[in-house]
């Protein structure tokens, strides 16, 4: 097509050039008229650039007359382009539409950051449950408008695989989850839910199975009492039944204790004394208490470091540190060692419990860290544990700011590292120099 153009349009100039040429050569003067000719093609050039000039700056909306040649073609090119694009654009603008209805209809809120963090665009959900306006707040940074410090920290730390939860703007006795997600280019979606009412729901939850575990102490410590009768009064012959009956107590009694732990941590954060924790210490209290157990013996390799200290709570981290101990004794075979670390990592004070146990199959190590979640249940009954302690490792972790890593393999072992925050590092400067060895 382009060469077809190309010589029609040589052939166009050599007969202009030659008509003149011939005029000019009656007239005695035959470049000049051949020059004349060539003007008069490029004057009509300039008179066909000039209409599709003026079609394209009117909008399109004339068609240009009496085009002819290259331009005719120019401007057929043109309209189906213009058309074509046309065409896009309500199609594009159908999409855009639907898109924003669904939002619309969405029980969430949404609302579009772009790369500096300002407002591009929110549905009615998220203008209602943020209070914003679309003609006041677009345009201007979100955290201007939503001025919560732990809102403000989760979007600036640019890590959102979890959301964050924050007090309903403007005095609202609501609670709102916000979770981010990035997408095109440095571009920010949020989504809000409120969760006001699964709070309640929450709390409701947790105050029942404190109350109800707080009812079982008492029949617990009666139940106790007449076993330690029972055992001085019944025979050696029937003392099996009575041990029996005890070590189901007993287990009551530990799943009790849990279960208000989980619940005590699992509560709104109120004002928490920290204090510099001896992680070294409690990891030697909890080794010392699973070699009382004469059902365990396994040896221990600690590498502690005996100089570094957390900022924390620490019956909160000395049950982390209990359940994780016993989670490796209960699941190792007798005689297998576990070995404890507990050291900095990239500036991060870590906790790192190994074991050369049963191992866990991958399909169940996401769902570890829920209630009562047991991956072999036989095993986890027969050992006495409550299906609590992995849960109330989690969420004292999650008090701490900290991260639970857990890697296994079946018949290899496990491993259980716990990540606290680099701000929580504390070096005393009394504390002993670092002990490796081992407790047999």
């Amino acid at each position: 097509m382009p060469n077809d153009f190309w010589f029609k349009e040589v052939g166009r100039a050599l007969l202009a050039g030659a008509a003149g040429a011939v005029l000019g050569w009656v007239l005695g003067v035959p470049a000049w008229g051949a020059a004349l000719g060539l003007a008069l093609l490029l004057g009509w050039h300039l008179r066909q650039l000039h209409d599709v000039l003026r079609w394209l700056s009117q909008g399109n909306r004339q068609a240009p007359k009496d085009l002819s040649g290259p331009w005719d073609a120019l401007y057929g090119g043109i309209e189906r382009l213009r058309r074509r694009g046309k065409k896009r654009k309500k199609k594009l603008s159908r999409l855009m539409r639907g898109f924003q209805k669904a939002n619309a209809a969405l029980p969430y809120g949404t609302v579009v950051l772009d790369a500096d963090g300002q407002v591009e665009w929110f549905n009615q959900a998220a203008a209602q449950m943020l209070h914003l306006d679309s003609r006041r707040d677009r345009g201007r940074r979100i955290t201007f408008l939503l001025r919560d410090p732990e809102f403000v920290r989760y979007l600036e730390s640019g890590r959102y695989d979890a959301p964050v939860q924050i007090p309903a703007p403007r005095g609202s006795q609501g609670r709102l989850s916000i979770q981010a997600v990035k997408f095109g280019k440095h571009q920010i979606l949020l989504t809000v839910r409120d969760v006001t009412r699964e709070q309640a729901l929450d709390a409701m939850r947790r105050d029942f199975v404190a109350n109800v575990s707080h009812e079982l102490r008492s029949p617990l410590t009666v139940l106790r009492g007449y076993l330690d009768m029972l055992d001085e009064e019944t025979p050696s012959g029937r003392r099996q039944s009575v041990e029996e009956m005890r070590a189901q107590v007993e287990r009551m009694a530990r799943l009790v204790e849990d279960l208000l732990l989980l619940a005590s941590l699992e509560a709104p954060e109120v004002q928490r004394e920290e204090a510099a924790v001896d992680v070294g210490a409690l990891v030697e209290q909890a080794v010392a208490a699973a070699q009382a157990d004469t059902r365990a013996a396994h040896p221990f390799e600690l590498d502690l470091d005996r100089s570094l200290f957390l900022q924390g709570v620490e019956h909160e981290l000395e049950s982390l540190v209990n359940n994780l101990i016993d989670n490796a004794v209960h699941y190792s075979p007798a005689g297998r060692p576990v070995c404890v670390h507990w050291g900095v990592e990239d500036a991060c004070p870590v906790l790192r419990i190994e074991d050369q146990g049963v191992g866990i199959e991958p399909e169940h190590i996401p769902r570890l860290t829920e209630r009562f979640y047991r991956a072999d249940a036989g095993r986890s009954r027969e050992s006495g544990g409550t299906g609590l302690g992995l849960a109330i490792v989690k969420h004292v972790l999650q008090r701490h700011g900290g991260e639970l890593e857990i890697h296994s393999r079946p018949g290899e072992g496990s491993t259980f590292v716990c990540r606290f925050p680099a701000h929580r590092r504390i070096h005393a400067e009394d504390a002993p120099l670092p002990a490796t060895g081992e407790v047999a």
